[in-house]
């Protein structure tokens, strides 16, 4: 997907990604509260997914995309602004 300490991630990857973990949730039962970052899983051994993708999973809106499309509505994403310490160009996309 990218280095989100170094880029800043799409709304098309941010919307993806919702529709990804929203699929199995549904499918399996899993309650969307439970997943977790990489970084989440290993303390200390990694930044996965970075900073500015993180923050959607900090303040509970990546969680809200995902419910969204567990009931079957477009995610409604909006990325925030670019935070004071963090990348501030999107990702590019060829």
């Amino acid at each position: 997907m990218g280095d989100f300490d170094l880029q800043r991630p799409s709304v098309a990857q941010l919307r993806s990604a919702a529709k990804l973990v929203a699929w199995p949730s549904a499918a399996h039962g899993i309650a969307p509260a439970r997943v977790r970052t990489h970084q989440d899983a290993t303390p200390g051994q990694t930044n996965c997914p970075g900073k500015d993708f993180r923050r959607y999973m900090s303040d509970g809106q990546f969680l809200f995309w995902v419910n969204e499309a567990r009931d079957g509505l477009e995610p409604a994403v909006a990325p925030g602004l670019p935070l004071p310490d963090g990348p501030t160009a999107p990702i590019a996309v060829p």
